[in-house]
């Protein structure tokens, strides 16, 4: 029974660092400098995040709940809000 006992044990870690890497959102702050430079890049308007959290599990995301997208002479364009 001992030696099923560490095979269980082995399992339910690994089955719980899973579900913890996967579902827990990361604040991704850190990221903003580079979304908002990729999306003036690519669109040609200018973006800023207030906020970015990182979400991992079946697809990689990154969601923001406010962003403001404004003309490249900083006239506010449009506003997301979640």
């Amino acid at each position: 029974m001992k030696k099923y006992k560490n095979y269980i044990i082995a399992v339910l870690s690994l089955v719980m660092s899973a579900i913890i890497v996967c579902f827990i959102p990361v604040n991704a702050d850190k990221l903003i400098p580079i979304v908002e430079k990729q999306a003036s890049k690519e669109f040609g308007v200018e973006a800023h995040l207030e906020h970015l959290v990182l979400r991992s599990g079946l697809q990689l995301k990154l969601k923001t709940p406010i962003m403001h997208i404004m003309y490249e002479d900083g006239q506010k364009f449009a506003q997301f809000d979640s």
